[in-house]
């Protein structure tokens, strides 16, 4: 079975996206769009509102192996 992994704070994960195949939370379609331009098919951006918007994170980890956290820590409810 193939090891998903989802990541989140893009900026801060830059240098992979030239090494892996990732999806990645991202707040805008602009955002997405840039991703799919600079690294095609490798990246699935993943839509979603922030993270407050819990449900939503605990919905979509369930579908990842390996989830690495890069976000602010200071909301702590997503966080």
């Amino acid at each position: 079975m193939t090891k998903k992994i989802l990541l989140t704070g893009t900026a801060v994960i830059n240098r992979l996206l030239h090494s892996l195949d990732l999806d990645l939370l991202v707040r805008t379609q602009d955002v997405a769009a840039k991703l799919r331009t600079t690294c095609g098919d490798r990246i699935t951006p993943v839509l979603w509102g922030g993270l407050l918007k819990t449900p939503f994170i605990e919905s979509t980890a369930g579908n990842y192996h390996v989830i690495i956290n890069v976000t602010s820590g200071f909301i702590a409810p997503g966080a």
